[in-house]
């Protein structure tokens, strides 16, 4: 399971009890707002983020490969 943490800048990886297994840095830069997780069918993770040109800006979308 995961857990994103836009305030933070913080995704986390949970095992099943609920704990925190790993936690993953968000670069600022690239993900200014992060609020959303997406996946692929081959496991890729997407993050949208806004983009910081205003509320109706359509979300960025980042891969996050091999997390």
């Amino acid at each position: 399971m995961y857990l994103l943490d836009g305030v933070n800048h913080r995704m986390y990886t949970l095992i099943q009890q609920g704990l925190i297994q790993k936690t993953t840095v968000l670069d600022r830069k690239q993900l200014r707002q992060p609020e959303g997780l997406a996946f692929s069918d081959t496991g890729d993770i997407y993050v949208a983020s806004e983009s910081g040109l205003g509320p109706y800006q359509e979300a960025s979308k980042r891969r996050l490969s091999h997390l």
